[in-house]
C-alpha cells in the first residue's frame, strides 16, 4: 500500500509538474527536489497541530473544498507567479500564511538553499504544495468517510512517516524545528513500551520486590496490554470497515454539520460543506457566468458497473434541485476511469455510468435536453495510474456547467 507521502506525491503529475517548472524557470530535477522538502514540511505542520480543533477544522474543510476542484492544482501552479492583485489570492495561499506565519520567508529561503534555485522560485512552492497536500486529504476524508476529527487521528498515526519523509539535508527554518521535533518524540512515545509494561521489567530487575507484589505486577500488566491490543484493533476494524464493497467515485466523510441553502423559487437543499452541492449553488448564483467542472464526491457504482449504490442518491437529488432552481445552465455528466483493463471497454463503462447519473437527474425533474453524457475511459487522468490510491482517484463522475 503506498504511504500517504506518496500518495500526495502521485499527485504532482508531469502536467503539472511542467506547469511548476515553465512558471519558476527553474529545471525540472531541481523543482522536483524542491517539492521533496515543502510537501513533508506542509504535511508536519498540520500533523502537529492535531490538537487544535479549530485549525484542524479549518484545515479540513478547505481540504474538501480544495479536492472537489478538479483544476486546483493547476490554478496553483499558474497563479504562483501571477501579477494579478492580491485580492485574487487563492484560499490557500491564505491558509498558508496563517499557518505558517513569519516562518513562511524562512521556509522559501531553506528551500531555495537546498533545492540550488532561486529564492523567488523557491517562495511559489508552498503555494503550489499546499493544493497537492490538501486535495490529498480532502479525497481521503470522502474515500473513508471521515471529518475533522478523523483527519487529526489519522495525522497523529502518520506523524513518524511524515517526519520521516523530511530529507536529511533539508534545514528546516527555527520557527519550524520545535514543530517537527514533536513529530518525532510522538512517534518515539507510539512505540514506547505503556508504562506497565515498563512497571514489570523493574519489578522483575529488582530483588527488594516479594513475590505476590511481582505476581500481581504481571497479572496488571497483562490485563493492560490485553486491553491495549483489544482496543487497537477496533481502531484497525473502523479504519477498513466498508471498504471494498463499491467502487467508490467518492464519499463525503462524516458530517459533522450541515448547510441549508435557499435557491430561487424560495427551495431549500441541505448538504455537507465543501462538496459540489456547496461549489455548484455557488456558482450559479454568482454574476459570474461560463463555463466550470465540479466533481461528484458522494456517489458510486457497483464495482465494476454503471449500478448507482443507493446512497449516491442523496448528492443526484440536491444537484437536480439546484439544477431546476437555474433552467439556463445547461450540463454534460463526464465519466472517467482508471487505465486497468481494456479501453475499449472503460470506455463503454465511463459512458455507461456518466448516463446512468444524467438519468437520475432528469428523473429528478431536469429536462433532457439540458443533460448530456459522454465518457472517457482513461484519458485525462488526474492522478498517476502506478499507485491504487492514483487509480482510485482517477475513477470519477464530473459534471461540467455552461451557465450563460
Amino acid at each position: 500500500m503506498a504511504s500517504m507521502l506518496e500518495g500526495i506525491h502521485d499527485l504532482l503529475t508531469p502536467d503539472i509538474l511542467s506547469r511548476a517548472t515553465r512558471q519558476t524557470g527553474e529545471p525540472e530535477s531541481a523543482v522536483m527536489k524542491g517539492f521533496g522538502a515543502v510537501i513533508p514540511t506542509i504535511a508536519g505542520m498540520i500533523a502537529s497541530r492535531t490538537g487544535d480543533r479549530g485549525f484542524m477544522k479549518d484545515a479540513a474543510d478547505l481540504a474538501t473544498t480544495t479536492a472537489s476542484d478538479p483544476n486546483a492544482i493547476a490554478s496553483a501552479a499558474e497563479m504562483a507567479f501571477s501579477t494579478t492583485s492580491e485580492g485574487t489570492m487563492m484560499a490557500t495561499d491564505n491558509w498558508l500564511s496563517g499557518a505558517f506565519g513569519r516562518s513562511l520567508s524562512g521556509l522559501a529561503d531553506s528551500v531555495a538553499h537546498y533545492a540550488g534555485i532561486r529564492g523567488s522560485a523557491a517562495a511559489s512552492l508552498p503555494s503550489m504544495g499546499a493544493p497537492l497536500v490538501l486535495t490529498y486529504l480532502g479525497r481521503w476524508m470522502r474515500r473513508d468517510n471521515f471529518g475533522a476529527s478523523g483527519l487529526a487521528e489519522r495525522l497523529r498515526d502518520r506523524r513518524s512517516e511524515i517526519a520521516a519523509a523530511l530529507p536529511d539535508d533539508f534545514d528546516l527554518p527555527a520557527g519550524l524545528r520545535g514543530s517537527f521535533s514533536s513529530l518525532g518524540s510522538a512517534a518515539e512515545e507510539a512505540v514506547r513500551p505503556p508504562a506497565h509494561v515498563k512497571a514489570i521489567t523493574t519489578a522483575r530487575a529488582g530483588t527488594s520486590l516479594n513475590v505476590p507484589l511481582t505476581i500481581l505486577l504481571g497479572v496488571l500488566g497483562f490485563g493492560g496490554l490485553l486491553w491495549w491490543g483489544v482496543q487497537h484493533a477496533r481502531e484497525r476494524a473502523q479504519t477498513t470497515i466498508g471498504q471494498g464493497m463499491s467502487t467508490m467515485v467518492g464519499t463525503a466523510g462524516t458530517t459533522e454539520r450541515m448547510i441549508t441553502r435557499t435557491l430561487p423559487g424560495n427551495v431549500n437543499v441541505q448538504f455537507p460543506p465543501g462538496g459540489i452541492e456547496d461549489a455548484l449553488s455557488s456558482y450559479l448564483s454568482s454574476p459570474v457566468k461560463g463555463s466550470a467542472a465540479f466533481e461528484f464526491n458522494r456517489i458510486g457504482f457497483v464495482t465494476g458497473s454503471a449500478t448507482l449504490t443507493q446512497p449516491s442518491r442523496e448528492q443526484l437529488h440536491n444537484v437536480a434541485a439546484i439544477l431546476n432552481a437555474y433552467p439556463k445552465a445547461t450540463v454534460t455528466i463526464e465519466g472517467y476511469t482508471d487505465n486497468s483493463g481494456d479501453e475499449a471497454s472503460n470506455l463503454a463503462l465511463s459512458r455507461a455510468q456518466a448516463e446512468s447519473v444524467a438519468g437520475v437527474l432528469t428523473e429528478d425533474g431536469v429536462t433532457p435536453g439540458r443533460v448530456r453524457a459522454e465518457g472517457f475511459g482513461s484519458r485525462k487522468p488526474i492522478a498517476s495510474n502506478a499507485t491504487e490510491f492514483g487509480r482510485s482517484q482517477n475513477r470519477r463522475v464530473m459534471l461540467d456547467v455552461d451557465a450563460r
